[in-house]
């Protein structure tokens, strides 16, 4: 997706796998799996793993839009100044 131009997307794409044995099978088949998808830009999230990343993600963009807000402060404020 990130590579679609003039698609802003993320940074990268979460795929679920709904069965936990399988995403557990498939990591024992293949122990480079998840490195190798995240190298992708791809993170491997299961039932166990999805509300962890969700919320990681969330407070990431939290965290971004206090940063964008505090920029946008301080920017009015030296136009004030000046």
């Amino acid at each position: 997706y990130r590579r679609l131009e003039g698609l802003h997307s993320l940074d990268f794409v979460l795929l679920f796998m709904p069965i936990e044995a399988a995403f557990w099978t498939a990591l024992q088949a293949e122990p480079n799996l998840f490195q190798d998808a995240f190298a992708q830009s791809i993170v491997i999230v299961s039932p166990t793993t999805l509300l962890a990343t969700l919320r990681v993600i969330d407070s990431l963009w939290r965290q971004e839009r206090q940063n964008q807000n505090a920029r946008e402060i301080a920017e009015r404020a030296g136009s004030l100044y000046d």
